[in-house]
């Protein structure tokens, strides 16, 4: 159960695995405190726990039940909360997803989806399979631990009062105020997203006052939805429609519509303006990445890519991929390297050592690029990457 402090809740495509510490408590719209995290109120939980064990002599006790029920609720309560009220978050997985996927496309060869589509015998799509994919080792520890908790205790619980009197049942009393106050906190998320979806739905279907008033509601009820795709998106279409043409949200709402019809250039300079109109809106920048990222590709051109500050994984892979294509040994080799110290996910790193000792072996450089090579085989440890190992075997000559 003490496992939960120190090992990873939860997974980041791209990123190293967070700890529960680097998990603020985000409920029902209201502000988050990075000091109040998961793993503050779960060693407040264990050390409650040990407390309580030490008074009843080792033995399982009411109390012990009561936190053990405290700390499932602790881990639902997660889920919940971040799948409908932690939007700073999930935009974040979205964003770090699509990242990986447009590395993904270009690796050559297939990586198998590791994301469930069950969980508790409910399906999971969308943002709550992402979610459950992610969960790690840490979080089913205190979960279990919860679990053990609980179950060991359960029989000490006073379901009558009898001799306890009404001080006996204090610690269940307690643990389902605590249980319930995080459900209803997070209920209040769940009715801000119930409202965002309702505003979205509605744009789509044309009906933007009735977009603007759903989307508004959810606002209040939750401030910090404003920075998701799908809210932005939708309040941009609103806008455009009311010509309001100039505002930031417009433009994404406008780059948009340019994306479905092939003009991605159009939308990359739509979405510049937008983000030098608003450049504090992460998710402006995103889409312009994004767009930048598509533009590259279609035109077989860095340009728009390299004009980007900051840039990330996906970027620099796709800046690699297309100097390497362009026969820019030299550049691509220096993207690639950059590559491996902008990620640990194993398939990127594997496939960014593969084009390094591609662009080694263009440039004449052999001995590095066995090197290069070997490390690239020995970072795939799902198998996954037939490139590098058809190469390490002699079964693939680079032109060929």
């Amino acid at each position: 159960m003490a496992s939960g402090l120190v090992l990873p809740w939860l997974a980041v495509p791209l990123e190293a695995d967070r700890g529960p510490f680097s998990l603020p408590v985000a409920l029902g719209g209201l502000p988050s405190d990075p000091r109040l995290s998961y793993g503050v109120a779960l060693a407040a939980c264990l050390s409650l726990a040990l407390l309580a064990t030490v008074r009843s002599g080792g033995r399982p006790s009411a109390v012990t039940a009561a936190l053990g029920l405290v700390l499932l609720g602790l881990c639902l309560a997660f889920v919940f909360a971040t799948g409908t009220s932690d939007w700073p978050l999930l935009q974040h997985l979205r964003d770090q997803a699509a990242e990986r996927d447009v590395i993904f496309q270009q690796l050559g060869y297939a990586v198998p989806a590791t994301e469930p589509r069950l969980m508790l015998g409910a399906p999971l799509t969308g943002d709550w399979s992402q979610l459950a994919g992610g969960l790690r080792a840490g979080w089913f520890g205190t979960g279990g631990g919860g679990l053990v908790l609980l179950l060991s205790g359960l029989p000490r619980l006073p379901f009558r009062l009898g001799a306890a009197g009404w001080r006996g049942l204090v610690p269940a009393a307690a643990a389902l105020l605590a249980v319930g106050g995080l459900i209803g906190l997070a209920g209040r998320g769940g009715a801000a997203a119930y409202l965002a979806d309702r505003g979205i739905q509605a744009a789509r279907a044309g009906d933007y006052r009735a977009a603007r008033s759903s989307l508004a509601t959810a606002h209040a009820l939750d401030p910090s939805m404003a920075r998701g795709v799908p809210y932005e998106l939708a309040l941009g279409q609103a806008l455009l429609a009311s010509g309001q043409s100039s505002d930031p949200l417009a433009l994404l709402a406008e780059a948009e519509s340019r994306d479905q019809t092939g003009d991605v250039g159009r939308q990359v300079a739509e979405l510049r303006e937008a983000v030098k109109r608003d450049p504090g809106d992460p998710v402006l920048v995103q889409e312009l990445r994004q767009a930048s990222r598509q533009l590259a590709l279609v035109r077989g051109d860095a340009r728009p890519l390299q004009a980007l500050g900051h840039p990330t994984a996906a970027d620099r892979y796709t800046e690699g991929r297309v100097l390497y294509d362009r026969a820019s040994y030299a550049e691509a080799l220096a993207c690639f390297r950059t590559v491996t110290t902008l990620t640990r996910e194993p398939n990127v790193v594997s496939s960014a050592y593969t084009y390094v000792s591609l662009s080694e072996m263009k440039l004449g450089a052999s001995g590095d690029a066995r090197h290069d090579l070997v490390r690239a085989v020995a970072v795939d440890t799902g198998y996954n990457n037939t490139l590098a190992r058809s190469l390490a075997t002699g079964l693939y000559v680079a032109g060929e």
